[in-house]
């Protein structure tokens, strides 16, 4: 039971925007948490026993499947983690400053919880066009490889490959 004074987590509202969510692989999203009381009052206290939680769940990367059909190269998921844990920082005046950083391309849910509960809005995944779309980042050339190249070729032919 949330008694007067207490932070409401039903009522706190975070600035991620409207559904869905679009970022970019390694780019970090930045946000802010904005905590109500019970009565729909800015929180402008932070109490010892407020603890807030943002938690992005991986769903798949199904649009991003490999062209040369190769499992993921590098062990992405031993390197970065599947799911990504956020961090929020208490302003004391009732916001806290957000953010999490995801570095695969791919469909993720965000929940942002305060004392357990989700706040206004989260989690962002349902229905689908909720979650969060993570797009590749720029072209990094030592990620790069060549496929079908022809080692040999003949002077004046047009010659051509994938990478």
């Amino acid at each position: 039971m949330i008694t007067p004074g207490e932070v409401s987590p039903t009522n706190c509202i975070t600035n991620l925007g409207q559904a869905p969510l679009l970022a970019s692989a390694g780019m970090t999203k930045f946000f802010t948490i904005t905590t109500f009381d019970l009565f729909n009052n800015l929180e402008p206290v932070s109490y010892n026993k407020t603890d807030v939680v943002i938690f992005v769940k991986y769903i798949d990367h199904d649009q991003y499947l490999s062209l040369i059909n190769m499992v993921d190269l590098a062990e992405w998921a031993f390197v970065y983690g599947k799911d990504v844990s956020g961090i929020a920082i208490d302003n004391n005046d009732g916001t806290y400053s957000s953010q999490f950083t995801i570095f695969r391309a791919g469909r993720f849910a965000v929940f942002v919880m305060i004392n357990g509960v989700n706040v206004i809005k989260s989690p962002y995944e349902l229905p689908e066009s909720d979650y969060l779309y993570v797009t590749p980042a720029d072209i990094y050339a030592p990620n790069c490889i060549v496929k079908n190249v022809v080692l040999a070729y003949t002077a004046g032919t047009l010659s051509s490959f994938n990478v």
